[in-house]
């Protein structure tokens, strides 16, 4: 068998001027001159050594050998189509990916329990979680760097829509030797006379502080910026000062017996996440997690497990 190599596109032209027995209709269906047509006809024929078709005036038809191959040209175009058809599908599943900006609060004990749930029903999207404070999260979704966010408070920008996602409780937090411990609550103003350890600025638990504090006339007066929870639940439990943080992030903790909760009088520190994207920047997954947490509403209870459906 001579001739240049056979590929499936010369394969599609065969098949279709056999089909209507024209090579002016072929060329006019394909949007390919004539010449082209014919050309392709006859670097099949020489790649397989045979004439395909028996020409008569303006008619044509097929040979012997052109209607043996046209049986074959079909059942190769059909797998060829299947084939790109199963691949685009699969490369389509694998790359659905979903990059979600959170604070630490958030990213690490929060999110995990609503993202098994939405990776059981969709497992072909996967879920990369960007660790930030709730400034740069902002920061991000605004400009298009990463489509998804979760913050815990409204800040009005343009473009952004904010979908409600969960509720958490904060709480005042000693140490087990703080005369308040034994107290169980203090009143609001007592507060600015403690050694405070609060996240950095930009961290949404810090603004979220700030303003329930400013809202009950309280200016602190020794507030010590830390990077971690971590490092702050340590310095509380060694009583060198006091916090206030998620639940959550304290539940291990007050399990453990190493730190108190105590309640202020007057404030209320109970408060809502939400998720945030950009209406022009929605990808067909983060379509489907709207869609999911828009359908499947779910609540943070006291314990700091997801309910569930609401």
């Amino acid at each position: 068998m001579g001739g240049r190599g056979l590929n499936i596109e010369r394969l599609r032209v065969f098949k279709k001027v056999a089909e209507l027995k024209s090579f002016t209709r072929a060329a006019e269906e394909l949007f390919m001159t004539q010449p082209a047509i014919s050309k392709n006809i006859k670097l099949v024929e020489k790649f397989y050594g045979v004439n395909l078709f028996i020409r008569m005036g303006n008619q044509i038809e097929l040979t012997d050998a052109g209607k043996k191959l046209l049986q074959f040209a079909n059942d190769i175009l059909e797998l060829a189509d299947e084939a790109k058809e199963t691949l685009t599908d699969n490369k389509s599943q694998a790359e659905e990916k979903i990059v979600l900006g959170a604070g630490s609060t958030v990213g690490v004990y929060l999110l995990p329990q609503l993202l098994e749930q939405f990776v059981r029903r969709y497992p072909n999207i996967d879920f990369t979680i960007e660790i930030s404070n709730a400034k740069q999260v902002l920061d991000k979704v605004t400009e298009g760097s990463i489509e998804v966010g979760v913050v815990g408070a409204i800040v009005r920008r343009p473009n952004l829509e904010y979908v409600p996602l969960m509720s958490e409780k904060l709480q005042l937090i000693v140490s087990n030797q703080h005369p308040w411990a034994r107290q169980g609550k203090v009143a609001a103003k007592k507060l600015c006379q403690q050694p405070f350890f609060l996240r950095e600025k930009g961290s949404g638990l810090r603004y979220l502080v700030e303003e329930r504090l400013h809202k009950a006339g309280i200016q602190l007066e020794h507030v010590t910026e830390l990077p971690n929870n971590e490092a702050i639940l340590r310095l509380v439990e060694a009583g060198l000062g006091v916090s206030i943080m998620s639940e959550n992030v304290i539940a291990q903790d007050l399990e453990l017996n190493r730190v108190q909760t105590v309640q202020i009088e007057g404030m209320q520190l109970d408060h809502n996440f939400y998720m945030i994207y950009r209406k022009e920047n929605v990808s067909g997954s983060l379509k489907k997690f709207i869609r999911f947490i828009n359908e499947d509403i779910y609540t943070l209870n006291g314990s700091g497990n997801i309910n569930g459906l609401v």
